[in-house]
């Protein structure tokens, strides 16, 4: 994607997986033009999910790609991978679990390989590999830390989600009633009902849909319909894996790193308290210190805007303790 966000990497595109061996899921990756030279130590990984409800987004969009973030790569020389994965309704949850566990196998087993074609000279350390996302993608990264990562075969070593989605149960997520999301007009019924009606023509004549990439504000009236009408368990589905609130139950603390949690006080697409609720809850059972929330005045993606940098006080004392366990230092 031609952005300038990206001017200062150099772009690549690839797949990790093959669906039906007819559609391709690509992964991006992002190299610094600057990055030191071959004889240096292995550059860090960092991986960036892309939010959009699960249903929406696509992992270059520069929109939802902070500035702070950008300079946080640029500032550690690090190698971001940015991958796509199946997209609900089409998908149901647990394909879209299926793919970020592929991804991070792929990651572990054929990452290296892969740069050593398309990119000569560049080396990594997939012992040092930081998570990250936004909304939809915050719950994949706190998912990866969760344990999805070392299912793939990758030990993160730090993880941050922005105003994550972890409460999928509550009430805003499966109950219908007048909600204001982003201050978008309620969408009509009939957008996720002609929707799925199609889904399941194509279903039946045998052409099941794939859908892994779409650019706002293509498919953003299913995203906000799905919200509106409290379809989130009916569209993903019910297996336990699916529920942050469930999964931390389940996990070894030892295979857990260290999550930064920041959240924006007046969110209205994913409201603050899944994340308060989770925290507390995550708390219990991996300790005080291995989970931290950070609540800032805003709104939903309150920290794309430019103000917002690694200079910004609240920004740069959270990440300390996660560039110290990510990077071992500061």
């Amino acid at each position: 994607m031609d952005s300038p966000k990206y001017s200062r990497f150099t772009v690549l595109e690839t797949t990790y997986k093959v669906i039906d061996n007819r559609h391709n899921i690509s992964v991006y990756t992002l190299i610094p033009k600057t990055l030191p030279p071959p004889s240096s130590s292995p550059r860090p990984v960092m991986v960036k999910f892309h939010g959009g409800f699960l249903i929406t987004g696509t992992a270059l969009y520069p929109d939802w790609f902070p500035h702070w973030l950008i300079e946080y790569a640029l500032r550690h020389s690090v190698v971001t991978v940015l991958p796509n994965y199946r997209l609900a309704p089409e998908a149901r949850g647990v394909e879209i679990m299926e793919d970020m566990h592929d991804f991070w196998r792929w990651l572990k087993s054929d990452f290296q390989a892969y740069l050593d074609t398309a990119a000569p000279g560049t080396n990594v350390d997939l012992q040092r590999v930081l998570c990250t996302g936004e909304s939809a993608g915050g719950y994949l990264s706190t998912q990866s830390a969760l344990g999805s990562a070392t299912d793939g075969g990758i030990l993160l070593r730090a993880a941050i989600a922005t105003y994550p989605a972890l409460d999928l149960k509550s009430r805003f997520y499966t109950e219908e009633y007048s909600k204001v999301v982003l201050g978008a007009p309620t969408v009509p019924k009939t957008v996720m009902a002609d929707h799925l009606r199609a889904l399941d023509e194509d279903a039946k004549n045998g052409n099941r849909r794939i859908v892994t990439s779409a650019t706002p504000p293509e498919r953003l009236p299913l995203s906000l319909s799905m919200v509106q009408q409290g379809l989130m368990t009916k569209l993903l589905g019910d297996e336990r894996v699916l529920f942050p609130f469930e999964r931390v139950e389940d996990v070894d603390p030892d295979v857990v790193s260290p999550i930064l949690i920041i959240h924006g006080q007046d969110d209205s697409a994913v409201p603050v308290e899944g994340s308060e609720k989770w925290v507390e809850k995550a708390k219990e059972k991996l300790g005080d210190d291995k989970v931290v929330l950070v609540v800032q005045p805003g709104e939903h993606g309150f920290d794309t805007n430019e103000n917002i940098t690694l200079e910004t006080p609240w920004l740069k004392a959270s990440l300390v303790p996660i560039t110290a366990a990510w990077l071992g230092s500061k």
